[in-house]
């Protein structure tokens, strides 16, 4: 219980002091926003140079494993699942959300 009460008040005194009552929501948020800027910017590093946001599974950009994380989006919906902007932006790019019925 006490490890618990310390790593909430870390936690606190990281992320706007004592009292804050959504410190850790606002860690998460914050993490989820960069995640996804980084995957936005090696997306869209790809699609300017091969034209296509048809990404291979084991595309590496850098050292962002770029093909990892566009199987989740199709597979999951991850980063898009709870936001219809982050859907619309990925469209608006080229984005397919599922290969399957696609012809090459």
């Amino acid at each position: 219980r006490d490890a618990q009460r310390a790593s909430r008040q870390t936690l606190n005194l990281t992320k706007g002091g004592r009292g804050d009552p959504r410190p850790f929501v606002s860690y998460v948020e914050a993490q989820n926003a960069a995640h996804w800027d980084r995957f936005l910017e090696a997306l869209r590093s790809f699609t300017s140079r091969e034209g296509h946001c048809r990404v291979p599974s084991r595309r590496v950009e850098g050292s962002y494993r770029l093909g990892n994380v566009v199987q989740r989006v199709r597979c999951t919906g991850h980063f898009v699942r709870d936001s219809a902007d982050r859907g619309r932006a990925l469209q608006e790019m080229g984005f397919v959300f599922s290969e399957q019925g696609r012809k090459w």
